[in-house]
C-alpha cells in the first residue's frame, strides 16, 4: 500500500510554528505519513520536507505585495507544477490567505483535498473571502472562538473551532534559569516587544526608543526577533537614546523568558498581544505603518479594535495606540496608568476571561485527528 502523503503550505514564522506543531501531530497518528512542504526550519525539524523556504515567501503590507508581485506569481507557478508532479492526497494550508486562498481555488479544481489552519480574517476585511472557504475548503480550523459562529450567520458550516495554538506555546514553556537569573538582575522590568519585521522596527520601535528614553528611571528589556540581526535594533536605539544601555538590556529570540519576569509591557499589535495576555502581563498595544500602508487599510479594514486582546474580549480591555496616537507620550502614560492597582486587576480578570474562551492543551493532536478522520484514514 502506498504511504499516504499530505502537502503542508505556510508563507510566514507563525505558520511555520504552526505547520510544524500539526506535523508532529501528524507524524505521531501516521507514524508513515508522508510529509512535503514550502515553510520554514521548525516544520524541516518535525519531519516535512521542504521545498521551497520562508524567505521566497513572506511578504508584508499592501505596499510590499504590490512591489513583489512577480515573485508571488512565479511562486504560484511552481506550487502548481509541484503539486501536480507529486500529486498529495491533502493540502493543508496554515495561513498567509491571500496566497493560500488562491491556490485553495485550484487545487479544488484538481480534486485534491483542501484544509485550512487558521482562517483569514474575513470578519475584519475581504468578506466575500468567506465564500471561497465555503466553495474550495474542505474545513476550516479556526484559532479564535468568534470565527465559526461569523461563519454560521452567513450560512457557512465548514468552521471549526478546537482551540487556540498559543494555549499549547505557553502551556509548554518552561523558562530558562541561566536567563531568568541575568533578568531578575533588571528587575522590576518592563518587558519591549517591537515586532519580527523591519516594517514594524522602522515605524513602531522608534516610539517605544523614545518611550524608554523619557522613563529613564525605569529598567527596560527588549525581546528581539531573530528574523531580524541585533544591529537593526541597535541602530535605531544609538541614533535615538544614545546612553540606552543604562537602563535598556536587549535579549535575543527568548520573547518567553522576557515576559515571564516582567511587570508591564510595550508590544506591537500581533500574535505577541495575546501571549503577553496568556502570560497575565498588563500591556499597551502599539502599532504604526506608513501613511500609504494605514490609509489603505483604513479603507478596508472596519474593526473598533486592532489587538486579538480586545477582539476576543469583545472590547477595549487594553488600550491600543495606533498610528498618530502611537508616541512617547501617550505609551508613557499607558504604561503609568498599568501600575495602578485598580487598573492592573482590572486588565488581569480580563485576561482570564480571554483564557477560558481558548481551550485546553494539544490543540494541533485535535486538528490532526479530526483531519485524519476526516480523510477516512482511521
Amino acid at each position: 500500500m502506498t504511504n499516504k502523503s499530505i502537502f503542508i503550505l505556510a508563507g510566514e514564522p507563525s505558520g511555520d510554528l504552526h505547520g510544524a506543531a500539526l506535523a508532529s501531530s501528524l507524524k505521531q497518528q501516521l507514524p508513515d505519513l508522508s510529509l512535503s512542504g514550502w515553510g520554514g526550519p521548525l516544520m524541516e525539524s518535525s519531519g516535512v520536507d521542504i521545498l521551497r523556504t520562508l524567505d521566497k515567501l513572506a511578504f508584508m503590507g499592501f505596499v510590499e505585495v504590490i512591489k513583489n508581485a512577480g515573485k508571488i506569481l512565479e511562486n504560484f507557478r511552481e506550487i502548481k507544477k509541484q503539486l501536480t508532479t507529486n500529486r498529495p492526497d491533502a493540502l493543508l494550508l496554515v495561513d498567509y490567505p491571500g496566497f493560500n486562498l488562491r491556490l485553495a481555488r485550484w487545487a479544488a479544481s484538481k480534486d485534491i483535498p483542501v484544509y485550512f489552519f487558521v482562517s483569514p480574517t474575513v470578519w475584519a476585511w475581504k468578506p466575500k473571502r468567506m465564500y471561497k472557504v465555503r466553495d474550495y475548503i474542505k474545513k476550516m480550523y479556526c484559532i479564535l472562538p468568534f470565527e465559526p459562529p461569523f461563519y454560521e450567520k452567513h450560512g457557512i458550516v465548514n468552521a471549526l473551532y478546537l482551540g487556540n495554538p498559543l494555549i499549547d506555546k505557553v502551556h509548554n514553556f518552561v523558562a530558562d534559569p541561566k536567563i531568568q537569573n541575568q533578568l531578575s538582575q533588571n528587575a522590576p522590568y518592563i518587558a519591549v516587544l517591537p515586532g519580527s519585521r523591519q516594517q514594524e522596527l522602522d515605524y513602531v520601535f522608534p516610539e517605544m526608543v523614545l518611550t524608554m528614553r523619557g522613563m529613564s528611571e525605569m529598567q527596560f528589556v527588549v525581546a528581539c526577533s531573530d528574523q531580524l540581526p541585533p544591529a537593526a535594533y541597535e541602530v535605531i536605539l544609538k541614533q535615538l537614546h544614545p546612553e540606552y544601555s543604562n537602563h535598556i538590556t536587549l535579549i535575543r529570540a527568548l520573547t518567553y523568558d522576557v515576559l515571564q519576569g516582567s511587570t508591564s509591557a510595550m508590544v506591537t499589535s500581533g500574535t505577541a498581544t495575546l501571549e503577553t495576555a496568556l502570560f497575565g502581563i498588563p500591556q499597551v498595544v502599539c502599532y504604526k505603518t506608513s501613511k500609504l500602508n494605514f490609509a489603505i487599510a483604513s479603507a478596508v479594514v472596519k474593526l473598533k479594535f486592532i489587538s486579538l486582546v480586545n477582539l476576543i474580549y469583545g472590547g477595549e480591555l487594553v488600550t491600543e495606540l495606533i498610528q498618530k496616537k502611537c508616541t512617547a507620550q501617550h505609551i508613557i502614560s499607558e504604561l503609568k496608568q498599568l501600575n495602578l492597582p485598580g487598573r492592573r486587576t482590572e486588565v488581569l480578570n480580563g485576561y482570564k476571561q480571554i483564557k477560558s474562551q481558548l481551550g485546553e492543551p494539544d490543540v494541533a493532536g485535535r486538528v490532526a485527528t479530526h483531519l485524519i478522520s476526516s480523510l477516512g484514514w482511521k
